[in-house]
């Protein structure tokens, strides 16, 4: 309710005192303003009058000097004042609830559009939109479960089941941040690098021939241990990719690669060493209890590829996998011929064997 205050004004000497009631209205909370604005100002003006101006003529017996006495000019100017009143008081109450909030959130001023309705231009706040760009790349910031995400080719995206692979390929390649490429069969098909690093320690010589180079990963290590590498391999574009890797690691002045059928260019090569990685026939070799080694990937008869590589040097390293059949690999070093297999373990599990012939047996001897 509003609060009253009287006052008694003397006009003069034996002039009859004139007595003045003043209304002093209480300052309306900015909810309720905003209430009375949705059903119009008829009625937020009805609430901010005083209680005479309500149909009742609230003329008193006397009036101060500059106020009207015609009853309806007063509740005309009255009207006129209680209206502007009422807008000050809707104007501070929408600026004093902006103030202390962030600028993001504070109401923006509408952008008028010759076409359309008056529409108000979208909220920018800073960290939602990073994260939405973020999203939009597929990158979460450093750290998240999904940062292995920030580099994932197209290739192992779509194929769900290279990710484990994927997961693997610091191992397959230690520089593989710095632009190593593969194709689908190299993933599953590189030898890890550990591995490769220590067969080519073993099989340290001048010239050596990789006749299955793939995508490099052997050829590069045993450019670090031989003087020459001739890389074979009868896929143009593999061959490219090994190339490419190769000058990842700065070794590609050692490489010579070589595009063909490595049956058919074994009678033409000469080397101190032939390494042999031949295909397995994808990643579905695991499910063999005992792999056939006379029949790589389904096709290739193991005997015929020693036959070939022989014809190079008696010096031979064949990578095979943990499965293979070790009396075959036995055969394999011919009447009177021996052989060593070695189990290769990577973090105390084993992942391939090498067989080694001729000079290149006990070579790991410390």
């Amino acid at each position: 309710m509003p609060s009253t205050s009287e006052s008694t004004v003397k006009e003069g000497p034996g002039q009859p005192s004139t007595q003045i009631t003043k209304k002093k209205t209480y300052r309306m909370p900015s909810w309720k303003i905003r209430r009375l604005k949705g059903r119009g100002i008829g009625a937020l003006l009805k609430q901010l009058q005083p209680d005479g101006c309500a149909g009742q003529d609230p003329t008193p017996s006397g009036h101060l000097e500059g106020e009207t006495t015609d009853p309806v000019q007063r509740i005309s100017h009255n009207a006129e004042k209680l209206e502007s009143k009422a807008l000050n008081l809707a104007r501070k109450s929408d600026s004093s609830e902006q103030e202390g909030r962030p600028l993001a959130e504070q109401a923006q001023p509408p952008i008028k559009d010759s076409c359309s309705s008056p529409v108000h231009p979208p909220v920018s706040i800073p960290k939602l939109d990073k994260r939405l760009a973020q999203q939009e790349e597929g990158v979460k910031e450093s750290g998240g479960k999904n940062a292995f995400k920030r580099k994932m080719t197209a290739l192992v995206r779509k194929s769900p089941e290279l990710r484990k692979y994927w997961h693997q390929r610091y191992r397959l390649f230690s520089r593989f941040d710095e632009g190593v490429r593969l194709d689908r069969e190299g993933w599953f098909s590189v030898t890890p690098e550990r591995i490769a690093r220590h067969i080519a320690d073993r099989c340290r010589s001048d010239v050596i021939v990789d006749a299955f180079c793939g995508v490099g990963g052997n050829a590069i290590q045993f450019a670090a241990t031989c003087r020459l590498v001739i890389a074979v391999d009868i896929c143009p574009e593999r061959v490219e990719l090994a190339r490419f890797n190769a000058g990842v690691y700065g070794v590609q002045d050692r490489i010579q690669f070589v595009v063909g059928d490595f049956f058919e260019l074994a009678p033409r090569l000469r080397a101190d060493a032939v390494f042999l990685s031949p295909p397995w026939g994808g990643p579905e070799y695991s499910n063999a209890e005992v792999y056939d080694m006379y029949r790589l990937d389904g096709t290739m008869d193991g005997r015929e590829m020693m036959r070939a590589a022989r014809s190079i040097s008696k010096n031979i390293a064949l990578l095979a996998p943990r499965s293979a059949d070790v009396d075959q690999l036995a055969a394999m070093a011919g009447p009177g011929g021996r052989v060593e297999v070695e189990q290769n373990l990577l973090n105390g599990r084993a992942k391939t064997i090498t067989a080694y012939y001729g000079d290149l047996i006990g070579t790991g001897e410390s």
